[in-house]
């Protein structure tokens, strides 16, 4: 409960210093980059390095191309049929496609399952989420767009991610057996201990909910989409059909419930892909996704 409640003082709180002008209006940009540069490298470090992979991290790391491909084949469908504009279709498959699965995922993790989880959140967040984003969401993006995305461009985007460079690193050290220095550690647990706080205050900067739109219903197709058919989907796959049940598992499910990804919805702007309505999925999504997350958390946990 207290860490629900931190979730919600952080995002109101950066609300109101958004609205009040306490901040720049552009102060998340400064907040992202810290969190990027910094905080998460260091969770990253801090955590993957002493954990035990097993079987059942596949299906983690399975999670977001079958959350992706769901999307696609959803929203092309509906386009085939109701005619709909390349740059709306593409806007949907991006954000319905991919979770919020670390700004949002590691607090709500937190809350839900406690801090040992995070390294499954990160693993799926880094070599799930954000290799998903990278290859495909990139070619939505350049079949979408007047813009293209060359191959050079994609690994370019791989290598200049320091969250991603931190897994590699961490993923080396395991795999070899080598631990970080005992000071190093700590310092890297204290520095990434920064990403919850700071990831709840970015999302509160850049939440606005707009009330005028002419893609409402395309909006809530989209959350309904990501927020209810994905997680519908990967639950009845892994837990009924499967019979997975670990907490691994269990985290898995509710990272594939997380709301539409703000880097998403920012690499489809930085493309032209109907950058407003991206925001106002993003914008609504959170909000919703406290409702439907704490539904999957009931349905999990009975």
């Amino acid at each position: 409960m207290d860490n629900f409640l931190l979730i919600i003082i952080c995002i109101v709180g950066a609300m109101i210093m958004r609205d009040t002008n306490l901040l720049p209006r552009n102060a998340h940009l400064t907040v992202n980059k810290i969190i990027i540069y910094l905080s998460l490298p260091a969770l990253v470090l801090c955590f993957i390095p002493k954990i035990k992979f097993s079987d059942e991290h596949f299906y983690a790391l399975l999670m977001p191309w079958i959350a992706f491909f769901i999307s696609a084949a959803f929203f092309l469908t509906l386009a085939k049929i109701y005619k709909l504009p390349r740059a709306l279709t593409g806007a949907l498959i991006l954000l319905s496609g991919l979770g919020n699965t670390s700004f949002l995922g590691i607090p709500f993790i937190q809350a839900m399952f406690g801090e040992h989880q995070i390294k499954n959140v990160l693993i799926i967040d880094q070599a799930g989420t954000f290799v998903v984003l990278s290859t495909v969401g990139l070619l939505i993006c350049s079949q979408c767009s007047k813009e293209s995305t060359s191959f050079r461009g994609i690994i370019y985007r791989f290598f200049t991610f320091p969250p991603f460079l931190a897994f590699l690193v961490s993923l080396g050290l395991n795999f070899s057996g080598i631990g970080l220095p005992h000071f190093l550690e700590k310092s890297m647990e204290s520095l990434g201990a920064t990403v919850v706080p700071l990831a709840l205050l970015s999302i509160g900067l850049q939440l606005k909910l707009e009330k005028r739109s002419m893609h409402w219903s395309f909006v809530g197709l989209g959350l309904l989409c990501k927020l209810v058919l994905i997680p519908l989907v990967v639950y009845i796959l892994y837990i009924q059909i499967l019979g997975l049940d670990s907490e691994l598992i269990k985290v898995t499910v509710i990272e594939s419930a997380m709301p539409p990804m703000v880097t998403a919805g920012i690499v489809a702007a930085s493309y032209g892909i109907k950058p407003r309505f991206c925001g106002l999925l993003v914008g609504y999504g959170i909000p919703a996704s406290i409702i439907t997350l704490s539904f999957w958390y009931w349905i999990l946990m009975h």
